[in-house]
């Protein structure tokens, strides 16, 4: 999950002496995304589906950089596009680390997916990326929330999604499938007694219970 672009271009201007000069150029690549992997919860004792961040990659070439109004020395030709480097660099961890300048007037709404996703995943059994859609399945047995003994109502169920557009032949934002093992979790769990109460033993406390014991 992530984004990729060798579209991009950069542009600014400097002073060299007494001449003011313009520079420009392209990105040749930027990439930023993150990959599934998996990591043992021990708090909650199950199996966890994280998303962990790959190497930032930003690149550009000094040779593709073009200057107007002044001749500039290799060394500050290097200069310039070692400073636009670290500038992105550096506004690419302010905006992860949400800082209130870089994130004050974006729109937050177009991040709920991306966050719903990073989170979401943790809970997941499974995880299935396609090139539009991302697939999560979750049970409670997966979470650790049934019993060996609580697992017998369980049953395999094959769900499939309705349809990936409205009416309008727009995509759908999200869909959820609920299936029978919802219910049948739910059930075992507050039906199914895992504890053997002897009567002996509650009575065991009171005198006048005595001779009947």
């Amino acid at each position: 999950m992530g984004t990729s672009s060798n579209k991009l271009a950069y542009s600014g201007k400097g002073r060299f002496g007494y001449d003011e000069f313009t520079f420009s150029g392209p990105i040749a690549e930027v990439k930023y995304f993150y990959a599934l992997d998996k990591k043992f919860n021990h708090d909650h004792n199950y199996e966890a589906h994280v998303w962990v961040e790959q190497p930032f990659r930003l690149i550009i070439n000094e040779g593709d950089l073009k200057v107007e109004g002044a001749s500039l020395t290799a060394d500050l030709r290097t200069e310039i596009v070692t400073k636009i480097t670290e500038s992105l660099t550096k506004t690419k961890m302010e905006l992860q680390d949400a800082k209130k300048e870089r994130i004050g007037n974006f729109p937050m709404d177009l991040a709920v997916p991306f966050v719903t996703m990073m989170y979401a995943t943790q809970w997941a059994e499974n995880v299935k990326l396609s090139e539009k859609y991302m697939e999560m399945d979750f049970s409670m047995q997966h979470l650790g929330l049934l019993k060996k003994s609580q697992t017998k109502l369980l049953k395999n169920i094959m769900g499939e999604f309705y349809k990936e557009t409205n009416e309008k032949g727009e995509e759908l934002l999200a869909q959820i499938n609920i299936n029978d093992n919802l219910f049948n979790g739910f059930s075992s769990a507050m039906t199914t007694i895992d504890k053997m109460f002897s009567m002996r033993d509650m009575f065991k406390f009171y005198p006048n219970a005595q001779p009947i014991l």
